[in-house]
């Protein structure tokens, strides 16, 4: 499994981890634990892979370069 310098789990493809999102959603569920949900999944630049977020859409890089901006 390819490794992020973020540290985050990389999936390689966008339904491996649409699919894990929906595990992890399911388990959270079952366990009553509602501390922290997995919203999305997203595309990484740097490791080419893909991840799961709690933010409910992740910026893309021209939001992200067009809020530094200010």
């Amino acid at each position: 499994m390819p490794e992020c310098k973020t540290g985050k789990i990389c999936y390689k493809t966008k339904v491996d981890a649409e699919f894990a999102l929906y595990r992890c959603n399911r388990m959270n569920e079952l366990n009553g634990n509602n501390n922290r949900h997995e919203k999305n999944v997203y595309f990484c630049q740097f490791c080419q892979c893909f991840h799961l977020t709690h933010k409910d859409k992740y910026p893309t890089w021209n939001q992200y370069r067009k809020h530094k901006k200010r």
